[in-house]
């Protein structure tokens, strides 16, 4: 009935076939109840591709809500990162000086002992306390010590460390004014 050079494959148009329909039931080949419902193709690319755009969206809307709560576990990750560093920062360090506390240097003594005795090395501590600076302290309501500890380690003798700690005292003999005074 159709020629293919002529016509496309698949072509359909719904008003030749219904002639063809009208002539076959007058010959009597067709009843007249004879309907082309579902015969023909109906050639409408939304509704073929509901579905696929439906997908898509629905895509879209789980990859836009992925990444929203990517985003919120990375920045809440940061917070808590930079949290947890604060308190263990705070735990180990004095509130007033931001100077290692007691805390810390048990740590360091502890690790310091045993790595010196792997490498055969001595560790020494100097100890000095300032009694100036007890009225500093109790001008800001601060309650530690006023003893300064330094751990000097990575000498072979004693003598090394005995050089740094008589620098070191050297340096801090100096007096300091405090508001003036």
């Amino acid at each position: 009935m159709l020629r293919s050079d002529l016509v496309p494959v698949g072509y359909m148009n719904e008003g030749r076939w219904k002639h063809a329909v009208e002539i076959h039931q007058e010959a009597g080949a067709l009843p007249s109840t004879f309907d082309l419902t579902g015969f023909l193709y109906e050639f409408n690319p939304l509704k073929d591709l509901k579905w696929a755009c439906n997908g898509l969206t629905i895509s879209t809307a789980i990859l836009f809500i992925s990444l929203a709560f990517l985003y919120y576990n990375v920045r809440l990750n940061r917070r808590l990162k930079y949290s947890l560093e604060r308190v263990n920062h705070l735990s180990q360090h004095d509130s007033l000086t931001d100077l290692p506390n007691r805390i810390l240097f048990a740590d360091r003594l502890q690790s310091d002992y045993f790595e010196s005795k792997t490498r055969q090395e001595t560790i020494s501590i100097a100890l000095h306390r300032y009694r100036s600076l007890k009225s500093i302290n109790d001008g800001y309501g601060h309650q530690e010590g006023n003893e300064f500890v330094v751990l000097l380690e990575g000498f072979p003798n004693a003598s090394g460390a005995l050089e740094v700690a008589k620098k070191i005292q050297a340096s801090v003999s100096t007096p300091i004014s405090h508001g003036g005074a």
